[in-house]
């Protein structure tokens, strides 16, 4: 082709591309609409888990010149389908009866989003979602934990208040739980998600760890924590209460959701030879009622029956990622919270 003929070619698309471009723009211009919407779903859910979401309490959408209602539509994670509940104008679909959505949590243990989008028309859309994981509490390998070393003879107690079933080990002739107690009496889920109770157990302050141990069984103290580290290898450091060497026999190499819990570190050979399991998922603070979680992860946090000299505080041992040291710390009563491991 010769150079005039391209600058010809030129000339006749480029009008033809600043007409595409400007009814772009035209297209783009719209106003916004006012207002919010408030979606609230659990962030750890068991899978079947099902809530309905009801237009009219969740949303203050709203156009500017308000002569014509919003219209409203969920995505739903499993399906990838647009769920429209309620027309552009404000009529409810008569599939979803007075603007109610039902949504059922998938059966695959994954992490997923579920949304909801406010639209009418020459206006632009408003959306919220919010992002949530499927769980399940089984430890048959078919659950969000997996690793977890179980035998056809492996002791189990029953908590009677709620029927949870605990495994159990012993050493040095006391039994201890294997798991963390989730009993919901008292303390947090994870994120606030009852789902989580009896996967990481709750998180309890002092004060209410005391006393939350089913019937027969109690809040272990100090030195139970020290004679069952002594019983695998641990010794305490001189002028210290840590216990070095032991850590590695209390931790158990597990994996959440397929993910592995404990990071691998070349000082830790973690061998679980107490058979006690423990799993890294941190700590919470808790401020005016409201629990706020660390260090998922990288620590393990277990509450003793053993107060400070002073008694301002409770005495609790824990596990850093890094280090096969059983440490000892101190907390507040009522404003730190952390797991709890019952024994009789």
């Amino acid at each position: 082709m010769k150079f005039h003929r391209i600058i010809a070619l030129l000339l006749v698309i480029a009008p033809v591309l600043s007409v595409s471009c400007k009814k772009d723009e035209e297209e783009e211009v719209g106003e916004y609409l006012s207002g919010s919407i408030d979606l609230v779903f659990p962030s750890y859910v068991t899978s079947g888990y099902t809530k309905q979401f009801r237009i009219d309490t969740m949303s203050t959408l709203y156009r500017g010149d308000k002569l014509h209602k919003v219209g409203y539509y969920f995505t739903n994670p499993t399906t990838g389908k647009s769920d429209t509940v309620v027309f552009d104008g404000g009529v409810a679909n008569p599939d979803f009866p007075d603007g109610v959505y039902t949504f059922t949590a998938p059966d695959k243990l994954d992490r997923y989003s579920i949304s909801v989008t406010g639209y009418s028309k020459d206006y632009y859309v408003k959306s919220a979602s919010v992002s949530f994981v499927v769980v399940d509490p089984r430890l048959d390998g078919k659950g969000s934990i997996t690793g977890f070393e179980l035998e056809d003879d492996s002791p189990l107690f029953v908590d009677p208040r709620d029927s949870r079933r605990y495994y159990t080990t012993t050493v040095e002739g006391k039994e201890w739980f294997r798991q963390n107690l989730g009993w919901e009496g008292a303390g947090k889920a994870y994120k606030d998600a009852d789902a989580m109770s009896y996967i990481f157990g709750r998180y309890y302050t002092w004060n209410e760890a005391r006393t939350a141990c089913p019937p027969g069984w109690r809040l272990p103290s100090d030195e139970e924590w020290m004679d069952l580290a002594a019983a695998h290898g641990g010794a305490a450091a001189p002028d210290s209460y840590d216990i070095a060497g032991a850590a590695a026999s209390l931790m158990e190499d597990l994996k959440f959701n397929g993910e592995t819990m404990w990071e691998y570190w070349p000082d830790v050979k973690i061998d679980n030879a107490a058979k006690f399991s423990a799993m890294p998922v941190g700590y919470a603070t808790v401020l005016d009622g409201v629990y706020d979680f660390f260090n998922y992860g990288d620590y393990t946090v277990f509450w003793t029956s053993t107060e400070n000299e002073d008694g301002d505080s409770g005495i609790y041992r824990y596990i850093y990622v890094d280090k096969n040291i059983v440490f000892r710390g101190a907390g507040d009563k009522d404003s730190f919270a952390a797991s709890v491991r019952c024994v009789r």
